[in-house]
């Protein structure tokens, strides 16, 4: 797991624990352990589904606030007077809206 994205990371956890959880839930014969051993193992393996997968929808929005406050930036750009300094803005801006589309 040490080379993933943070994406990737919370992916394979989320999907890992639900995994385990699920086994849990309708193989509990196979289980050798007492029943607060298994309420012990099924606590945490909700737990850090449930947290895997609140930073997996919190990386969403951060892509989706970085990519407001891009259009922010730009829009307010572009209603600066005409000069070298704005055709150097808006310049930038379009190259970096290309890397965001993948054009480059």
């Amino acid at each position: 797991m040490n080379k993933q994205t943070s994406r990737e990371f919370f992916e394979v956890l989320n999907q890992s624990c639900y995994v385990r959880k699920t086994s849990l839930l309708f193989h509990n014969s196979r289980l050798e352990k007492d029943e607060k051993y298994r309420k012990g193992l099924l606590e945490v393996f909700e737990w850090v589904d449930e947290l895997s997968y609140y930073y997996l929808k919190k990386e969403k929005r951060l892509k989706k606030n970085f990519l407001e406050k891009f259009n922010s930036a730009y829009r307010k750009a572009t209603t600066l007077h005409e000069t070298s300094y704005k055709e150097g803005l808006i310049h930038s801006f379009h190259e970096i809206q290309e890397i965001i589309d993948g054009k480059e």
